[in-house]
């Protein structure tokens, strides 16, 4: 099964905390408990389709094969 995984350490800037690639999921996968912070999956909702890798600007997002 294919999930999307942030790499925190590429998406621990301040630069991230507006997560580009959160508006390329159809499931609303990627989501923000705390604005400051980076992005962080859901993995009950992630489909592994790639779209978010496509989108997020610094190449912080990959898809692996859990």
């Amino acid at each position: 099964m294919l999930k999307a995984v942030i790499d925190y350490q590429a998406c621990g800037s301040l630069a991230c905390t507006k997560c580009k690639a959160r508006s390329g999921c159809e499931t609303r996968a990627l989501i923000k408990v705390d604005p400051d912070e980076p992005a962080a999956v859901d993995p009950a909702l992630c489909m592994g389709c790639g779209d978010c890798v496509l989108i997020c600007p610094i190449g912080a997002i990959n898809i692996i094969d859990t």
